[in-house]
């Protein structure tokens, strides 16, 4: 029997069937053609929601050493405040941040904390910054002074007397941390004194800086999220 008869056959049988039948038939044979189309358009909605939903990010940064992660709840709230005092919807902007990062000096090695204990963390420090900055979505690094310093080898922050304002650079000169001795570059802010950093950074480092990437296009909020931390 040909192909083609047996089709026109077995739709004639179907045509004495009862509707279960009809149904059961119908389900045996084409369930995937119902399910699969179901199933592309929730992905496709969820994927479309989690697009449209998304928060979208004001600056990101990454604040390096921290020893206990528990303590990032200061930084949550920080970050959301200022978020806040901006005019902007902290559910639909934020300040995203990586905290998990480490970057010693070899002098910072022999006491640091056993968390620390790891000789591929400054390589894995070093891959997320070149990767972000690839990325162009670095905006800001804080951490203790001496692994800013470290960091900052292959120019990575900007020479602060070409972006900062004259009012801030007149408030914040006594703040300034250079990275030469002759003290004529400014690349990092002490920052120390912002008590949400305190609650993060424990007495293990002398000073807690902020540098500021060179090359972005976030820099006006930057710098008034500066403001915000010398104001903290």
């Amino acid at each position: 029997m040909a192909l083609m008869d047996e089709f026109k056959e077995e739709r004639e049988s179907i045509k004495n069937k009862s509707t279960k039948e009809k149904l059961s038939y119908f389900w045996y044979y084409y369930k995937w053609w119902v399910i699969l189309p179901i199933i592309i358009v929730i992905i496709g909605g969820n994927l479309i929601h989690t697009i449209a939903t998304k928060p979208k990010i004001l600056l990101d940064g990454m604040y390096i050493n921290i020893d206990n992660l528990d303590t990032t709840h200061a930084l949550d709230t920080m970050n959301t405040s200022f978020v806040e005092e901006q005019g902007y919807d902290s559910e639909k902007y934020i300040i995203a941040y990586n905290p998990n990062h480490v970057y010693l000096t070899e002098e910072q090695k022999s006491s640091a904390p056993d968390s620390f204990d790891d000789p591929s963390l400054n390589k894995y420090a070093v891959q997320s910054v070149v990767a972000q900055l690839g990325a162009k979505s670095l905006n800001f690094i804080v951490g203790p002074t001496e692994s800013l310093l470290a960091l900052d080898s292959n120019q990575l922050f900007a020479d602060l007397t070409t972006i900062l304002t004259e009012e801030q650079q007149a408030l914040y000169e006594s703040y300034y941390i250079y990275l030469d001795e002759a003290n004529t570059i400014p690349i990092l802010i002490d920052i120390s004194k912002c008590e949400a950093l305190q609650e993060v950074y424990d007495e293990y480092y002398d000073s807690i800086a902020i540098g500021i990437i060179n090359d972005q296009n976030e820099m006006d909020i930057m710098l008034k999220f500066v403001d915000y931390l010398m104001e903290e």
